[in-house]
């Protein structure tokens, strides 16, 4: 109980984050964090800078695939769409037949 209070307080003074990994959500020390993501986005050998959004371009793509999987009957007004909460990134549940 006093670790979990510990916690509760440095996150109310905003010192920590909360991540989630995998299946499990990671608390970290949110300068720590934020200083490791920013040394990773640095590296020009794994990520590029981006002049603008993709976001609205791959939504019009996943409007346009979905709604023609609809016209073929593979999926109906039924087939449960989610995103994984970032709102960039879609699954498309399917049932097995």
């Amino acid at each position: 109980m006093v670790l979990l209070n510990s916690i509760r307080h440095r996150k109310s003074l905003q010192q920590t984050t909360c991540v989630r990994v995998d299946r499990a959500t990671v608390i970290t020390d949110k300068v720590d964090y934020e200083n490791r993501v920013k040394e990773m986005l640095e590296d020009e050998k794994t990520y590029e800078k981006l002049n603008k959004d993709p976001t609205p371009r791959f939504k019009k793509k996943l409007v346009s695939i979905l709604s023609r999987l609809k016209s073929e009957d593979k999926v109906s007004d039924q087939t449960p769409i989610s995103d994984n909460g970032s709102g960039s990134t879609y699954v498309l549940y399917t049932q097995d037949t």
